[in-house]
């Protein structure tokens, strides 16, 4: 499950040439297009309420666009709660097949609570990033906003700040940081 998740954060670039891409000469691959993905949080659990989001899965160019409601109920397994959640497709000619749904957003969820302990947003970065750049990465794979001093405090002991600044941006240069290489403890 978790190659799908990396594939999908690989740009297009980077893809090797015995892969299949979309456009490309293998045999199927004209049916076969890049998606954008994003889940929305409409409403938070509370109250005997689920959490409420939406998953939607779109292509611009062939305007496809598939949006599925997805409401996740806690029950009680002891003292730790268990999400339990139900799909339902709010276009009903407009779905995707199988159970691809839930393998996605498995997916997500499975992507977004690793992200704060195994060093994934690292590997989307250059070498040398500015921490705004980090931090924009965090705030995509988690789907939520992050304060900046908070983030700065917990991803100081991972990084070390070079002696060199950005070059070429239309703004005060951002110091530069690289990863030591050491990630532990959850944001």
């Amino acid at each position: 499950m978790f190659s799908i998740c990396y594939m999908a954060l690989i740009p297009k670039e980077q893809l090797g040439a015995n892969q299949t891409q979309p456009g490309g000469s293998q045999p199927g691959s004209d049916e076969i297009a890049w998606f954008s993905v994003r889940k929305e949080l409409i409403s938070e659990a509370g109250d005997g309420t689920p959490r409420v989001e939406h998953l939607v899965i779109e292509n611009e160019e062939q305007n496809l666009r598939f949006t599925y409601r997805i409401e996740t109920a806690f029950e009680k397994n002891g003292v730790v709660p268990i999400p339990k959640p139900s799909i339902k497709v709010e276009e009903e000619d407009n779905r995707i097949a199988f159970d691809h749904i839930e393998m996605i957003n498995m997916g997500i969820d499975r992507l977004r609570n690793k992200v704060e302990y195994v060093p994934i947003a690292f590997n989307l970065v250059p070498e040398k990033f500015a921490l705004n750049d980090l931090q924009k990465v965090y705030e995509i794979l988690l789907g939520r906003p992050l304060v900046k001093q908070n983030f700065r405090k917990w991803v100081k002991p991972y990084v070390e700040e070079l002696n060199e600044k950005q070059e070429e941006v239309g703004h005060r240069p951002a110091a530069l940081y690289r990863y030591t290489g050491k990630m532990t403890g959850s944001l």
